[in-house]
């Protein structure tokens, strides 16, 4: 019986997502658990279709192969103007997100992080992976979704339907 390593990040993965009091789950299963951050549900956000109920359009989501743990920042399929305002946000930012060539139709990845290499994550014990994995959370946690967030802040059309109150919770 050889331990299912994809099940064992994926519990570490949902774990470490958890414990973040501003992040939240949205499903995906084994291979790509996903996570949205709450503060990000606003009506402008919340305009997708056709990925999850939540109906968020922006997410994280995890790829969690036997070939690598990588961390995403996708913009996923919805609103047409939505997705091309945050597109145009990205383009804008090439220090913070990662910039592809063309909007796809569905998903476009906007960031990534490398949690895993192949050699990693095949060839070392759970106690190694967890100890890579933990170190990639932190950083992202401390340094990447910072970044991302002050470039969100910044998009006046994201927050413009939100109360003050809305605003300071």
């Amino acid at each position: 019986h050889r331990p299912d390593n994809q099940a064992l990040i994926k519990d570490l993965l949902e774990a470490l997502i958890k414990d973040e009091p501003k992040l939240k789950l949205d499903g995906g299963g084994k291979t790509k658990p996903r996570f949205a951050i709450q503060e990000w549900d606003t009506p402008a956000l919340l305009t997708g279709s056709g990925w999850t109920r939540s109906g968020r359009i922006l997410m994280f989501e995890f790829w969690n192969y036997p070939d690598g743990l990588w961390l995403l920042l996708l913009i996923g399929p919805g609103s047409d103007e939505t997705r091309q305002k945050l597109f145009e946000m990205v383009r804008a930012n090439p220090d913070v997100f990662d910039i592809s060539s063309n909007l796809g139709n569905k998903w476009s990845g906007i960031f990534t992080r490398t949690f895993l290499e192949q050699g990693t994550y095949s060839n070392t014990d759970h106690e190694d992976r967890e100890r890579e994995i933990r170190k990639h959370w932190a950083e992202f946690i401390e340094k990447d979704l910072p970044q991302i967030d002050t470039v969100l802040k910044k998009e006046q059309w994201i927050w413009q339907h939100l109360s003050d109150a809305d605003k300071m919770a």
